[in-house]
């Protein structure tokens, strides 16, 4: 008999198995229709507790104005979360990307660069990892350009923009 969690598709009970016999807190990446999440996740008998937790919404307080969905918040959540998670001195953690498509090159994966980045021990093939030039907000910029009068001019900023974020936390 299947439990409702597995019918309604929210839960993967073997891969949640392997996650608890691993004993690391999983790092957790989620995408909704506005923003990326992810969570520090540990494993209690009694129900899961959340050590750490950030999304691409709180990157407005460090002056970032680029979209909450787009690769180069991924990246900046990532270093986000790692910081709060070495705050809690918590240096090796399993990925979780749940239910979606591991595609090469994604803002998942560009989540767990950051992350892996910021400090936080696990493996990830490099072969995943989206480019820099992506990380770094250059193709947006490019697409701009391109686009001319859609988009403000404030675009043209990124780049400068991620990059003193990205100072901003990885500084210890």
């Amino acid at each position: 008999m299947k439990l409702k969690r597995q019918l309604g598709g929210k839960t993967d009970y073997r891969k949640r198995l392997v996650f608890i016999k691993s004993r690391k807190p999983r790092l957790v990446v989620r995408k909704s229709s506005k923003e990326i999440s992810a969570q520090v996740i540990e494993y209690f008998p009694e129900g899961d507790k959340i050590i750490a937790s950030a999304t691409t919404k709180e990157l407005v307080k460090l002056g970032y104005t680029g979209g909450g969905k787009n690769i180069p918040a991924a990246y900046l959540l990532g270093l986000m979360i790692a910081k709060k998670t070495n705050e809690k001195n918590i240096k090796e953690v399993t990925p979780d990307i749940g239910f979606h498509a591991p595609i090469s090159g994604s803002r998942v994966f560009a989540v767990l660069h950051g992350a892996k980045e910021g400090g936080l021990n696990f493996s990830i093939d490099k072969s995943v990892v989206p480019d820099i030039k992506r990380l770094n907000g250059e193709h947006i910029v490019a697409y701009a350009k391109k686009e001319g009068s859609k988009f403000s001019h404030q675009q043209d900023e990124l780049p400068k923009k991620i990059e003193a974020i990205k100072r901003q936390l990885t500084e210890k």
